[in-house]
């Protein structure tokens, strides 16, 4: 990862789906400006349409991730270029996944900086591996360090 201007934290998130189940899985991982661990996360997302929509679905939960330190500087990072595209638009969505991106829409407002940057597929290997984990689980799992290393599991 490049070094990050100080307050700026970097979120790499990714969706996957698995089309003959037609389930999909999440992961995300927060970086503090100089690299660091913070958290990271990882889900089954349930029955999933699309790849689209499981990278849709990705980028929905990690701007609902209590982890994330609102008031802080931050990077949304995918490779999914038309994640980047639908989020980035400005009307009102009215597809079958046009929910999603319009709550992306409203959620990223949130933010009093923010970059939305796109990284070549298979560039951050820890995400991808972590929404294979995803698919599998019917458990939300959980890493972060506070106070020492914690690993909880949630129920998903």
């Amino acid at each position: 990862m490049d070094k990050l201007d100080v307050g700026w934290i970097k979120c790499n998130f990714d969706g996957a789906w698995i089309q003959q189940d037609l389930r999909g899985g999440f992961g995300a991982v927060i970086q503090d400006h100089r690299g660091e661990f913070i958290a990271a996360i990882d889900s089954s997302i349930g029955r999933t349409r699309s790849a689209f929509h499981a990278e849709l679905f990705a980028a929905r939960q990690v701007t609902l991730w209590p982890k994330l330190p609102f008031g802080k500087s931050i990077i949304f990072e995918c490779d999914s270029s038309l994640v980047l595209a639908a989020v980035k638009g400005q009307d009102e969505d009215y597809s079958l996944l046009g929910p999603i991106i319009n709550d992306l829409h409203y959620l990223l407002q949130s933010f009093p900086l923010l970059l939305l940057n796109h990284e070549q597929q298979g560039s951050n290997s820890a995400e991808h591996r972590l929404d294979l984990v995803g698919i599998g689980s019917n458990q939300q799992l959980l890493w972060s360090f506070s106070c020492g290393t914690l690993f909880s599991l949630r129920p998903g």
